[in-house]
């Protein structure tokens, strides 16, 4: 039926293909890389916007507050 010679050749990984791969983990425990990631993303503060007036209403016309007031 299929010609398992030729489907066993090319599913083959070529000579040399692993050792000479430029990817590679870091040293370190991939595990404290992710927690270090994640104390940055922590620490991290968004810069506030100087909306004054105008992030005012635009916080009472989406609560429906807007409307009332007119």
């Amino acid at each position: 039926m299929y010609d398992m010679k030729e489907i066993e050749k090319n599913e083959a990984i070529p000579d040399g293909l692993l050792e000479q791969s430029d990817f590679c983990l870091p040293e370190d425990d991939f595990g404290d890389l992710l927690r270090k990631k994640d104390e940055l993303n922590r620490s991290f503060v968004a810069p506030q916007t100087g909306g004054g007036q105008s992030a005012l209403r635009r916080k009472q016309r989406d609560s429906g507050i807007f409307l009332l007031a007119y």
